[in-house]
């Protein structure tokens, strides 16, 4: 438990800034969902369109610094990697 006036401030701090940061981390993971399903059910039309919107996102969470860069840029090349590998399989 926090005893001083300044850790008491830095929890209020950061309780109101995972506050503000969930949503946007919400809205990512729904899109992340999304991409994915798209990529089981066998629409790889669909899952490229959507593509570049999960780049976007992911670029717009890490320039807030909600997650690290690396981890941006590994979840990108992550999902690019999918559907590259599902879509070969298809045509394979």
């Amino acid at each position: 438990m926090a005893i001083t006036k300044t850790a008491k401030r830095e929890i209020a701090k950061n309780r109101n800034k995972k506050k503000a940061n969930a949503p946007k981390k919400d809205s990512w993971h729904s899109l992340q969902k999304k991409y994915i399903k798209l990529i089981g059910a066998g629409k790889y039309e669909d899952a490229h369109k959507l593509l570049p919107n999960v780049y976007k996102t992911l670029d717009k969470l890490a320039k807030s610094h909600i997650l690290h860069d690396n981890k941006a840029a590994r979840l990108k090349a992550k999902n690019s990697r999918m559907l590259k590998i599902a879509s070969a399989a298809k045509k394979a």
